[in-house]
């Protein structure tokens, strides 16, 4: 197993997609069946590396690490309590991420949010799910701020402005393949890869206004971590201004969104 990051929320759920069936006559429902299952997860955690995020973001066609394979997500926690309850653990088999979403503002961890789909979550069980294999280990490094990506860490085009926040959002476009058959998908595969984010920055020039009302393509870089961890986007086209308020109490900022051709995590 792989350790994913420090993980600040995690949520499944499950769906039996019911089938009601009701009966002429009644006015209550005759039977009510199981239909086609639906399992998802979403998660929240500060990144320690890129190695799970990559999952999501990298291209068809990588081979391990990357979209093209599936995975099984594991966690545990104590059912009764932290000191006397008995440990259960919980595990969705089968997933891909269907989408995730990079942001950092000033004054933050790097954050990163995971939706992910998969054939089936268990019932919770006591035994270890491992075998001869063994567990993550924490790596035991802070989580990733705002500040580790060095002095201007976010280049658009050819200039480095001075970014308030940055967010990217990476949509995989999974699709549930049920058979008859089978109450469980037996496929998940990935279709349209779209890329898509929001930044802000101090307004300091004409720069990136420029870029919108030209239609000028545009390569984004964000150093995630110096020396370790960049997203590169490319093709970009910034394509709306969202936010350029001026008031008498604020410092003047522009908020764009902007769409992405391709993209590489290193």
């Amino acid at each position: 197993m792989q350790w994913i990051g420090v993980v600040g929320s995690c949520g499944p759920t499950a769906d039996m997609q019911s089938i009601t069936v009701p009966q002429v006559g009644s006015e209550d429902l005759k039977y009510i069946l199981k239909g086609a299952e639906v399992y998802a997860l979403e998660l929240e955690y500060g990144l320690q590396n890129s190695t799970f995020a990559k999952y999501a973001t990298q291209p068809q066609g990588g081979g391990t690490g990357s979209i093209d394979k599936s995975l099984s997500l594991l966690f545990s926690a104590k059912l009764g309590g932290n000191v006397s309850g008995t440990e259960n653990y919980l595990e969705l088999v089968g997933s891909r991420l269907n989408s995730l979403t990079l942001s950092v503002k000033a004054g933050d961890l790097l954050r990163c949010k995971v939706q992910l789909q998969g054939k089936a979550i268990p019932v919770p069980f006591t035994s270890s799910p491992i075998g001869s294999g063994s567990f993550a280990t924490d790596p035991a490094t802070n989580p990733w701020a705002f500040y580790d990506g060095g002095t201007n860490p976010v280049t658009i085009g050819a200039v480095n402005p001075d970014v308030k926040d940055f967010t990217v959002t990476f949509e995989r476009n999974l699709e549930r393949l049920h058979v008859v058959g089978q109450s469980q998908q037996k496929f998940i595969p990935p279709k349209q890869r779209r890329i898509s984010g929001q930044f802000t920055i101090l307004w300091e020039d004409t720069n990136q206004y420029t870029n919108l009302t030209s239609d000028t393509g545009v390569a984004i870089t964000w150093v995630l971590k110096s020396a370790t961890s960049t997203l590169t986007l490319t093709g970009c086209k910034i394509h709306k201004l969202d936010d350029f308020s001026f008031t008498p109490t604020d410092i003047v900022v522009e908020k764009y969104s902007f769409v992405a051709l391709t993209a590489s995590l290193t």
